[in-house]
């Protein structure tokens, strides 16, 4: 459970419907038949499911990690062909949150673009259970598609702009036949796809590239948000889906009986095409991390993890930004 402090403020209001004062992470309801799943409520997103182990586990979005939480109807079917070798097909329905950053400052009078747009996202995987050197590993295939509409006069509410996001992508989780010692597993995902800001936590937060005609400037304007845009003067003439393609890699080690690691890299490189005329925008981000985790006993254990983002601008628009971030944590 989430306990926020704040979640309206006067001119924005709901500034995200998902994030109540109380929120639950995930809730839902599921009915298990056979080989048959069927799970209906919030939870986390058909697509990526494999995360890298950090502190923060959104940490890697917008670096690399795909996909977060929606609220979906999901049915799995499972194949089990032996004690070690499980196909799961999964099929799921969703609901996209606005894709999050697209409508920075619509939100007051267009909360639900996606809704407009008339159908649900759409979510698939398969994903392959097996052991090979007896231990566990993962094969996947992934994608989604979805949309959202706005309009082009938001006086008058007329015109419509449509706009589309999709991901295609792989998953794997492979442990090494070498160093048996340290018991080494090589996991990572690669993924490509448009309209990926937002809760798909892609394309470093630039879902579109959003052509509208600043009234006040008496000129057009790019940007990835519509934050300055004027309602009852401005209008929107285009946008345009901004394609990206990015993942992670990462090894773990088992040092100790007791000490584990993971070392890590990953990156979410928007077509910087996509991305002309947009002041500030960010044309990639990358992440390297380290994470070192002791347990004391199976039940307590502390960590220690080093993250450091990388992120790159125009020369236009200034220096790139670099983040070192340090974290502690203790698990039970």
């Amino acid at each position: 459970m989430d306990f926020y402090t704040q979640s309206n403020d006067i001119e924005n209001r709901p500034w995200n419907s998902q994030h109540a004062s109380l929120r639950a992470r995930l809730v839902y309801f599921e009915v298990i038949k056979d080989s048959w799943e069927l799970r209906v409520g919030h939870d986390w997103m058909t697509i990526a499911q494999l995360y890298p182990p950090l502190s923060n586990f959104p940490a890697g979005s917008y670096m690399g990690n795909l996909a977060y939480r929606l609220t979906q109807i999901r049915v799995t079917k499972n194949f089990k062909f032996s004690d070690g070798d499980l196909l799961k097909v999964r099929l799921a329905l969703d609901k996209p949150f606005n894709f999050a950053k697209l409508n920075s400052g619509l939100v007051i009078f267009d909360n639900e673009p996606d809704t407009d747009f008339g159908y649900p996202g759409v979510e698939a995987k398969i994903a392959y259970h097996t052991k090979l050197f007896d231990r566990p590993t993962l094969f996947a295939l992934f994608g989604h598609y979805s949309g959202q509409e706005y309009k082009e006069d938001y006086s008058t509410l007329e015109g419509e702009e449509k706009t589309t996001s999709f991901s295609t992508g792989v998953e794997v989780s492979l442990p090494l036949p070498f160093f048996k010692k340290y018991s080494p597993t090589l996991s990572g995902e690669f993924w490509y796809g448009q309209g990926l800001g937002g809760y798909y936590t892609g394309s470093v937060d630039q879902t579109a590239r959003i052509k509208y005609w600043d009234e006040s400037e008496s000129k057009y304007v790019y940007a990835t948000t519509l934050t300055g845009f004027d309602k009852n003067n401005n209008k929107v003439v285009s946008i345009t889906p901004v394609h990206a393609v990015g993942g992670w890699v990462e090894l773990r080690l088992k040092l100790t009986p007791k000490l584990q690691s993971w070392f890590g890299w990953g990156i979410d490189n928007p077509l910087n095409s996509d991305l002309k005329g947009v002041s500030g925008a960010r044309l990639q981000q990358r992440m390297y991390y380290a994470h070192f985790l002791y347990r004391f006993v199976p039940e307590l254990g502390a960590g220690f993890e080093y993250l450091r983002a990388i992120t790159d601008y125009r020369e236009s628009d200034g220096d790139d930004g670099i983040v070192n971030r340090f974290m502690m944590s203790f698990c039970c």
